[in-house]
């Protein structure tokens, strides 16, 4: 069975949280539930964090946006793109061969 993380799924999780756990439900009942947009994009969640690793927060981002650039007309890159974009434009974006060699793996 695949768990879908949704807000009504959330919504669940937080209710049996709150029923379960004597610390977590008054944080639960004073603060409600969490404020995140729930995805199930994984792939694109691994290779933001690939590119984040060992980084200030701002230049993660920037080099996220700089790599995002490199694909036009798309709003994030699929893994197929990363098997045939050129090794120096990814370096460019400021990506180590190191993580390069990881989004090939």
């Amino acid at each position: 069975m695949k768990l879908i993380a949704t807000p009504a799924t959330l919504a669940v999780a937080m209710h049996q949280l709150q029923k379960r756990d004597a610390l977590l439900a008054p944080i639960i009942q004073r603060y409600g539930p969490p404020a995140i947009t729930p995805h199930n994009n994984y792939y694109q969640s691994l290779v933001e964090s690939i590119i984040s690793q060992q980084l200030s927060v701002k230049a993660a981002d920037t080099i996220l946006q700089r790599f995002i650039a490199l694909f036009p007309g798309k709003s994030f890159p699929e893994p197929a793109d990363l098997l045939v974009v050129d090794s120096e434009a990814l370096r460019s974006a400021g990506l180590s061969r190191q993580k390069q060699a990881t989004f090939k793996m």
